[in-house]
């Protein structure tokens, strides 16, 4: 793995990754700082849209790896940079703060009349919420935001998306907006400033493989998260990594 050394840009997966939600992976602020004093940008992403890119900073920052707003790219700010260039205005939406914060951000008005829906990871998902989708999936599109299982907070494994969408998608179609969605990584191309060649995904999902792929990086798996060993053996294509660790601690070792 030396040739990741002459690596200058690295993205790393912030859910289970770097985070538990309320805790960091044991050795991500160690790894961060000293990926930054070799002279290493670091950039981060996820499909969590639960809180919105400055929360996420001030989450980061909290738990000791420095973070600014812009250095962060989540789900809810690719949907909304998405229905901006659209012109798509208005949005019925289920989902939290992150999700209504970065939409009004766009001057994307939230609101039951809208025909199109976009959904996020909402803790207090509803069969009324869900009704309410499944009427306006008759007039318009239902944009869905990640496809993750599960998130991890300090106490345990919590549901994320995918469970969700599953409902959703027994009367309509949806159209994904997260990872690796050709959205996703159109935003993702405009978001951050990046040499392909020179730069490293690092995720523990499929979909950030996937990504970093897509996006001609070198791929990094770690299996912190839903990933494991026996998964990526069986990897193939664009959901095969240039490389899979059993941890973060070992990422640290390896790349500097």
């Amino acid at each position: 793995m030396a040739e990741i050394i002459e690596k200058n840009t690295l993205f790393i997966d912030i859910e289970r990754t770097l985070l538990k939600w309320d805790n960091t992976v044991i050795g991500a602020e160690e790894l961060v700082s000293r990926l930054r004093d070799s002279g290493k940008r670091v950039k981060f992403h996820t499909d969590n849209s639960l809180i919105s890119r400055k929360a996420y900073a001030r989450r980061l920052t909290s738990n000791g790896i420095m973070a600014e707003e812009e250095d962060i790219l989540n789900s809810a700010y690719v949907a909304a940079q998405h229905l901006y260039q659209n012109d798509i205005s208005k949005a019925f939406t289920v989902g939290e703060s992150g999700l209504i914060e970065e939409l009004g951000r766009k001057d994307i008005k939230v609101t039951e009349t809208a025909r199109n829906t976009v959904v996020g990871l909402d803790r207090k998902f509803t069969y009324d919420k869900l009704s309410k989708v499944m009427d306006r999936s008759r007039k318009g599109k239902v944009f869905t935001l990640s496809n993750q299982r599960y998130f991890e907070k300090s106490s345990g494994l919590q549901p994320h998306q995918a469970s969700i969408n599953a409902a959703i998608r027994e009367f309509t179609d949806t159209v994904n907006l997260g990872k690796p969605s050709e959205e996703f990584q159109d935003v993702f191309r405009d978001y951050f400033s990046y040499y392909p060649g020179n730069s490293v995904m690092i995720g523990d999902r499929k979909e950030d493989i996937v990504l970093g792929n897509e996006l001609g990086m070198t791929t990094v798996a770690v299996m912190s998260g839903e990933l494991n060993e026996e998964e990526l053996k069986k990897a193939e294509g664009l959901e095969e990594p240039d490389y899979g660790l059993s941890s973060l601690h070992r990422l640290g070792k390896k790349i500097i």
